[in-house]
């Protein structure tokens, strides 16, 4: 029983971080993760005016606004949330609203489309967490069982957090990156680009961006975490002790 115990136990306090991610992903992704603020703090605009003349395949780029950066990255964000529709119709506008040229080649269409699938698949993956997060925590609300201390559930998990960041930190960012896109995304299909030939990773100041918004994403998913698991220690009754019956 106490083996029992401890295995819904380690299943909720998974379930749940997967739960807390998906949710700081929704959150985050309402507000467009926060790109007007990443936009000035990485100079994007400066990005733009120095690469934008320079691309290959596209012109006029340089010519865009900071508002219609930002709704360029809105609109992509919402094309991979929804199966990659209107991926192709993208285009960016001078500062009076008339479009100049198309935003996105095709190698960059083909793999923004490998990205829905990925997401699609971390969504469906976060909706059969959270059942089962919901599942445990009626299963514990019925048969309650010993219960861990929040305080080392939370120590815990920064710590593997922590160390997980310190050794992307030691074998180095950028190589981790690009070493997860070797094996997420399928062999043949392009993934890298030089500003020179993408407005898309102009746009993102690709990988500076992608890092902001994953620290963002990992603080939100603590925070939410932390919350998590308080309320559901909470919702959760304790055991009841067994007495020995009286002499």
């Amino acid at each position: 029983m106490r083996l029992m115990g401890g295995l819904r136990w380690s299943l909720l306090l998974v379930s749940a971080w997967f739960t807390a991610l998906f949710i700081a992903w929704q959150l985050l992704s309402t507000v467009n993760f926060l790109y007007p603020l990443w936009h000035n703090a990485l100079n994007i605009g400066d990005t733009v005016r120095v690469y934008g003349p320079q691309n290959r395949y596209r012109h006029g780029f340089e010519q865009t606004t900071a508002q219609e950066q930002a709704r360029l990255f809105a609109a992509i964000l919402d094309a991979v949330e929804n199966d990659g529709r209107g991926l192709n119709d993208l285009r960016y506008r001078d500062p009076e609203g008339k479009p100049i040229d198309r935003l996105l080649t095709p190698p960059e269409i083909v793999h923004l489309k490998d990205v829905t699938r990925l997401i699609a698949g971390f969504y469906k993956f976060s909706w059969a967490c959270l059942i089962v997060f919901i599942a445990v925590i009626i299963s514990l609300w019925m048969r309650p069982t010993a219960r861990p201390a929040l305080k080392r559930v939370l120590v815990t998990f920064s710590t593997v957090i922590t160390a997980g960041t310190v050794l992307v930190l030691v074998l180095g960012a950028k190589k981790v990156f690009y070493k997860l896109h070797t094996w997420i995304f399928p062999e043949g299909h392009r993934w890298f680009f030089y500003y020179q030939e993408s407005l898309m990773t102009t746009l993102m100041k690709a990988p500076d961006l992608f890092a902001g918004i994953a620290v963002e994403w990992l603080v939100l998913t603590l925070m939410l975490y932390g919350l998590i698991v308080a309320l559901t220690l909470k919702l959760i009754p304790t055991p009841k002790k067994c007495t020995a019956p009286a002499a």
